[in-house]
């Protein structure tokens, strides 16, 4: 077995048990099988802060697949990007077709983690991935980790709720 099947496998297990020990990603292939497995055990809510979800992975069929089932499943996401999106980028095209269960908004708000500008993404109360450099994409996250998420969740909202500096996008 390959060195990508086994963090696939390994990924896909803590997922499915939600066990809480924290996993290390690095790169597309590995956040791409992040993801998907995320959106897998989301029940109500999904919150990102990201750059511009305009990159390869959040357009590609995995991801896409992935978020499609969990809207199926009448999930929300409330989404915060740094910059205008292209909507015409197929996960725009996705949220198109799901009306006010997905919410975007522009802030200037920029977290960060140390010295670093973050990318985030928790699922409901308990999961989360944190992309620590943005440019080799490497990240960390628990499937389960109430703690961290709450805590993560709080930084969400502060900055979802804050009106000075987030403006409404409409994808439309």
């Amino acid at each position: 077995m390959s060195d990508f099947d086994r963090y696939q496998k390994g990924i896909k297990y803590l997922a499915e048990n939600k066990i809480g020990d924290t996993f290390l990603n690095e790169g597309d292939e590995h956040a791409k099988i992040v993801f998907s497995n995320l959106f897998m055990i989301a029940g109500n809510k999904v919150r990102i802060f990201a750059e511009m979800l305009n990159s390869d992975v959040p357009n590609c069929n995995e991801y896409i697949s992935a978020m499609r089932s969990f809207l199926d499943r009448d999930g929300r996401v409330d989404i915060l990007l740094e910059k205008k999106p292209n909507p015409e980028m197929p996960l725009f095209q996705l949220f198109r077709q799901y009306g006010n269960q997905v919410n975007i908004k522009i802030t200037e708000y920029r977290p960060k983690f140390g010295d670093d500008l973050i990318n985030f993404c928790t699922v409901d109360d308990f999961a989360y991935r944190i992309e620590t450099d943005k440019k080799k994409k490497e990240a960390h996250g628990s499937f389960f980790d109430k703690k961290q998420t709450s805590e993560i969740n709080n930084v969400f909202s502060e900055m979802y709720n804050n009106d000075c500096k987030s403006i409404a996008f409409e994808i439309a």
